[in-house]
């Protein structure tokens, strides 16, 4: 995913959410950090992992190992 788009996918996860009370499912590679130590080679984007943690504390998701 380009770099300039990832704001706007971010957002749209978000618009789609369900209620809080409706569970739902997302299935994907999103391509993006939730933590540094997930990353094995510089840069790491502090800016994007932050967006990205938001969408899924917001839609109340939970990442599945």
């Amino acid at each position: 995913m380009q770099r300039p788009l990832k704001p706007s996918f971010l957002q749209e996860l978000k618009d789609i959410a369900p209620d809080h009370a409706t569970p739902w499912l997302i299935i994907g590679d999103f391509n993006l950090i939730i933590f540094s130590h997930e990353k094995n080679k510089p840069p790491f984007h502090l800016t994007e992992a932050t967006m990205f943690n938001s969408t899924i504390s917001d839609s109340q998701l939970l990442e599945l190992p």
